[in-house]
């Protein structure tokens, strides 16, 4: 699922301007860490490396809606609301909410049956 999670947030930070920062990457990555669980078949970075594949060369668009999906099948509620959360985090880590990323964020909202968007948190500690 953090593959899924990484797809999304790529789509988040690199496709609503198409310039993905260090920051954001960091962000990214360190709320995929906390999605990972201890048998979970991807590091961080594997699954970074595999959405970024999927993002580049893959039907860009067409893996973002099954990952969407995926990601509402296998999540609560609760856990959907929080990963919005998250995601929401990844779209102000370059300090700026874009229009593209909002549109993105009201989506996976709807999608995922989530409320309004809390303001973002920090990231857990490693």
């Amino acid at each position: 699922m953090i593959r899924d999670i990484a797809l999304i947030a790529l789509h988040l930070a690199h496709g609503a301007d198409d310039d993905l920062q260090r920051r954001e990457v960091d962000e990214i990555a360190a709320r995929l860490e906390a999605w990972r669980t201890d048998n979970a078949e991807l590091t961080v970075l594997a699954a970074m490396k595999e959405a970024t594949d999927t993002y580049v060369h893959a039907e860009s668009e067409t893996a973002l809606g099954s990952a969407i999906e995926r990601v509402r099948d296998l999540l609560d509620p609760a856990s959907r609301a929080r990963l919005l959360d998250d995601l929401t985090a990844v779209a102000h880590a370059d300090n700026r909410l874009l229009e593209n990323e909002r549109v993105l964020l009201d989506t996976l909202r709807a999608q995922w049956k989530v409320g309004p968007a809390t303001q973002p948190q920090a990231a857990p500690e490693a």
